[in-house]
């Protein structure tokens, strides 16, 4: 695998994490429910502009959604 992709790959998951634990605490469903996606995003693409830009929008979608 290419070095920049297992770095992306571990900053959106860590990040994936840290939402999914801050819902929980909250009880915010929408940190909750991308945090998990963005967690287990990186596993379905092998395009790294894809993901990068899906990575983008499923980090700023729980500031903008709200449920």
């Amino acid at each position: 695998m290419d070095p920049v992709k297992i770095t992306i790959n571990l900053i959106f998951s860590v990040l994936g994490m840290a939402y999914f634990i801050y819902g929980k605490k909250s009880e915010r469903w929408n940190f909750i429910i991308f945090g998990a996606v963005l967690t287990f995003w990186p596993y379905f693409f092998s395009n790294i502009v894809i993901e990068i830009v899906g990575d983008i929008v499923l980090a700023i979608a729980p500031f903008l959604l709200d449920f």
